[in-house]
């Protein structure tokens, strides 16, 4: 513990958020590969902030051009990459202002390459053998009650191309749509996202 009290409040932060991050990683990418936990991890869901009547989400702000920035697995390699790149600058004698500035960098930097790399997997997952337009006008059931427009997302099966599958799902709706509700698919919103009606 001497080596613990002899850095500075700083490195203790940095090796706390480093550390936890890298470990928090690994063990989220070691589930995803039995295929545990990898479906609920994806992204942060919407969080609607009513500004002067108008309707802003987090999902604004986490998407840059299709890129989800702001997912679990993004923000721990921020602060993963980002906490340890500051540490090994500080160790090398480099000045803390400019130490934490490219330790930013780096960890944005590899928050961006991470979204890149997820997007592009989604669109080899989508562009496959599914076409999710062919869901339009599909009936189905809702699999996870549907949130109120503007309130979140639900999940829903429906059969598109001889498959059952299983797509987040939003609704234009001021109610929300319970769990075993048949419903009709009106649009797609995103690769993996339904516009859904109740019948």
């Amino acid at each position: 513990m001497n080596w613990w009290e002899s850095i500075s409040m700083l490195e203790k932060i940095l090796y706390i958020l480093a550390t936890s991050s890298s470990v928090i990683l690994v063990i989220q990418t070691i589930l995803a590969l039995f295929g545990i936990g990898d479906d609920g991890m994806d992204g942060v869901d919407a969080v609607d902030l009513d500004v002067d009547g108008s309707d802003f989400g987090v999902d604004d702000l986490a998407d840059v051009s299709g890129l989800q920035l702001l997912t679990i697995r993004g923000i721990l390699a921020f602060f993963a990459i980002g906490g340890w790149t500051s540490i090994f600058c500080l160790k090398s004698g480099m000045k803390t202002p400019f130490a934490l500035l490219i330790g930013l960098l780096a960890g944005f930097a590899t928050m961006l390459l991470l979204a890149k790399l997820m997007q592009m997997a989604m669109k080899l997952q989508y562009s496959g053998n599914i076409n999710i337009r062919n869901a339009v006008g599909k009936q189905g059931t809702v699999y996870l009650i549907i949130p109120p427009k503007g309130k979140g997302k639900g999940k829903v099966s429906v059969v598109v191309q001889e498959r059952l599958r299983e797509f987040d799902a939003v609704t234009e709706s001021d109610e929300d749509i319970p769990t075993g509700s048949r419903i009709i698919v009106k649009d797609v919103v995103h690769p993996n996202t339904l516009v859904v009606e109740k019948i």
